[in-house]
């Protein structure tokens, strides 16, 4: 199967700040997904899926990148993202959305719930 990645180049801090900075920059998150289809061990297991682990990402030279921050798992973020995407899903699909897709969104709700 396919190796599928998710980037949310546009999330912001308490500040409304970017917490990426963007533009040129993204040839470093490029990069480590090229090292991790290459199956270098660059990253940990979080409720949402495979994230970069700590120092895997070159950010040498980028000022004020709070990396907690940036790769945090949100709960209640990851929660109303999923509302979301299942009344997207139903809406667009109706009764051909497939089960096992169903299914695999309630596995990651689930996952996410149990979050403290």
């Amino acid at each position: 199967l396919p190796k599928i990645f998710h980037v949310n180049w546009f999330r912001l801090d308490k500040n409304k700040k970017f917490l990426w900075p963007g533009y040129g920059d993204n040839i470093r998150v490029l990069d480590w997904i090229l090292r991790r289809i290459n199956d270098e061990d660059i990253a940990v297991k979080t409720p949402v899926g495979l994230l970069p682990k700590k120092g895997s990402i070159n950010v040498d030279g980028l000022k004020e990148i709070d990396w907690d921050e940036l790769m945090g798992v949100s709960k209640d973020y990851w929660l109303a993202d999923i509302q979301e995407t299942k009344k997207w899903l139903v809406g667009q699909l109706g009764e051909d959305l497939p089960n096992e897709l169903i299914r695999i969104i309630e596995e990651q709700e689930q996952r996410l719930s149990e979050i403290n």
